[in-house]
Parts: C-alpha cells; structure tokens; sequence
C-alpha cells in the first residue's frame, strides 16, 4: 500500500447555464425490400407499331361482329364533298360549303335573262359566318407556312367549348385523311383574297408609268373612230 492516502476524484457540478439536450435514440429506417417486377413469359410477344398502325389496330378492335354488320348504301347529298365542313362547324364559316340545299347560309335565286328569250337561274349566298376555313395537308413544312406565314390559326376546342368531343382528334386538331383544318377571321380573308388583283393593277400601272420621263419612249394614241394615230394615216391597202 502506499503509505500517501489517495486523492478522491473531484465531484462534478452542474452548470446552471449548460442546455442539456436529450438525444433520442436514433430510429432504425425499416426499408421495405423492393418488390421484383413480375417477368414477362418467354411466350409473350412484344409487338412495336407505328402511331397510324396503332390507330388502325384500334379502330379494327371496335368494328362490330360479322353478324352485326348492316348493309346500307348512302345516297350522295347534293353539295356536299368530302372536304366539306363538319355540321358544327358550317354556321360558322362565311362560305357555304354544303351547297345550295344548305340550312345555314341561306341561299336564294333569281332568273337572269341571257341571250334572246332565254334566262338562266342564278343561285346568290345571303348569310355569312364570322371565320374562313382551311385544310391544309399534314406536313409540318405546309403547317408552318399556314401558321407562321400566312396567318392562319389551328382550329381547336378552345375557340369552340361547346363542340362535341369527338370533332376532334387524339392530338386536338380537326383532320380528315391527311389534312388538318385552319381558320382566320373572315375580314382578314377578304382581304387575302384582294391582294392578287390589287397587286396586279399596280403592276400594270407601273408599267405604263416607268418611261414617261424618258424623252426617247413612244407611247402611240389610237383613235377608236378612224382607226388611225393622231396625225398619221393608216395605209388600209391589202396585204398579200
């Protein structure tokens, strides 16, 4: 033994001012095992199909049984083609596309005279709707001129919310076969439709303007009377 006496280990004291925390002990994360993926038979065959096969495939699976089928023949509708709108849409195209027997436009006639005791009957649309329709082939180079170039906008749901919902197609366009339907305000395609000819007339106007200050350009005057120039006489002899 040692003949010193041993030293007690000095009490500890409590700080006032030490913040004791209570760390909870931590939780083990249970982690579900994942759930393998139920595997496919070897059997089982993955067919890949374009998005036009798709359409076919699905459009062949909602035909009715052979026994169900029904025979009936429809009847041509004077006026009516393949291009022709859909019955929603017709009131609200400015031209008549169904033709003269049309409910919405309201077509009227009236008999003109033509020639020597003869008169012909002349058919005259007298009410409009508020667009100008368009199909237009569906490519992405023949869209972007429609759209980008030309002016004309997509027809879809939202300019007409009340249209039923199948009017449109799976990508929200209106389409039959390969074309795909624009519209433009009517105002706007009246004055589309003018811009041929006005461009026209201003072309023949200048053409019969560019030389006039040229002192060298002759520009003849004939004389619709005397069938001669101004000051200079025709010879009318015969020519062999």
């Amino acid at each position: 033994m040692s003949p010193w006496p041993r030293k007690k280990d000095p009490e500890k004291v409590d700080d006032p001012l030490e913040i004791k925390e209570e760390i909870a002990p931590k939780e083990e994360s249970k982690v579900e095992p994942k759930k393998q993926a139920e595997e496919r038979p070897a059997s089982e065959v993955v067919t890949l199909m374009t998005p036009l096969d798709s359409y076919i495939s699905e459009s062949i699976k909602t035909q009715p049984e052979v026994e169900k089928l029904d025979v009936e023949v429809k009847k041509d509708i004077e006026g009516r083609h393949r291009l022709s709108l859909p019955d929603y849409l017709e009131p609200f195209s400015y031209d008549c596309t169904q033709g003269i027997k049309c409910p919405h436009h309201k077509w009227t006639s009236e008999y003109l005279p033509m020639g020597e005791n003869k008169k012909i009957r002349q058919w005259r649309q007298t009410k409009f709707g508020q667009f100008v329709f368009r199909w237009i082939l569906k490519h992405k180079s023949a869209i972007d001129h429609a759209k980008h170039i030309r002016g004309w906008y997509l027809v879809n749901r939202t300019y007409f919310p009340d249209s039923p919902k199948t009017l449109f197609s799976i990508n929200g366009a209106v389409e039959i076969g390969d074309n795909i339907l624009f519209l433009i305000p009517f105002k706007k395609a009246l004055e589309m439709r003018k811009r041929p000819a006005r461009q026209s007339q201003e072309r023949i106007k200048s053409e019969t303007t560019r030389h006039k200050e040229n002192p060298s350009f002759y520009e003849p005057k004939l004389s619709p009377e005397s069938g001669s120039e101004e000051g200079v006489e025709l010879d009318t002899g015969t020519f062999a």
